[in-house]
């Protein structure tokens, strides 16, 4: 009988992240950690010292020159992928046996952050603002409308990425319906 092998998939949540920043007030290189991690939760697997739901381990950070305690919980397992999240950073200074059987390190890390600071794409906004001046269009309201009829009149794919680059930007979340695709309408004259 061979043993059954499970990937192991390290995930840095948002909350992670945010407690790293306010730790350090430096932002968390997260491709190393999860590289590292993962390599650390294969190991606590394979020496059968990997049980349960969640686990805590000492991280020492070498840009910090410091200590720091991590805390994963178990997530979802897909196939042979074994997904463990990441919902906590602090020092390991920090960190007690008392405030783990108290409950309060339980709490801490059950609290999710109600909202992250809102960071704009400069490059969706470049897009957004090239697509929005170079469109033609005599009513705002009326620009998908407008995009969508050009596609169905002319088939120009390049607007019709455009139509849908501005939809998910701009109209995912709002109360509009999303546009339907409709067939070719033949009575349109063809561009010359």
């Amino acid at each position: 009988m061979t043993a059954e092998i499970i990937i192991n998939k390290a995930v840095v949540t948002d909350e992670a992240v945010f407690d790293y920043m306010a730790l350090t007030g430096k932002p968390l290189q997260t491709l190393v950690l999860k590289r590292e991690c993962e390599e650390y939760i294969t190991y606590m697997q394979k020496a059968g010292r990997l049980n349960g739901y969640y686990f805590r381990t000492k991280y020492y950070d070498e840009n910090l020159d410091r200590m720091l305690m991590l805390f994963f919980y178990k997530g979802k397992r897909l196939r042979m992928i074994q997904s463990w999240n990441l919902w906590g950073v602090c020092y390991a200074d920090d960190w007690s046996q008392e405030l783990e059987e108290s409950g309060a390190v339980r709490v801490w890390l059950k609290t999710k952050i109600a909202e992250l600071p809102q960071e704009d794409d400069w490059a969706v906004e470049v897009r957004v603002k090239h697509i929005l001046q170079t469109t033609q269009k005599t009513l705002f309201e009326n620009i998908l409308k407008e995009i969508e009829d050009a596609f169905k009149c002319f088939g120009d794919k390049e607007t019709a990425k455009e139509m849908a680059f501005l939809q998910s930007h701009y109209f995912e979340h709002g109360k509009r319906p999303a546009l339907k695709k409709a067939k070719r309408n033949r009575k349109c004259n063809k561009r010359t």
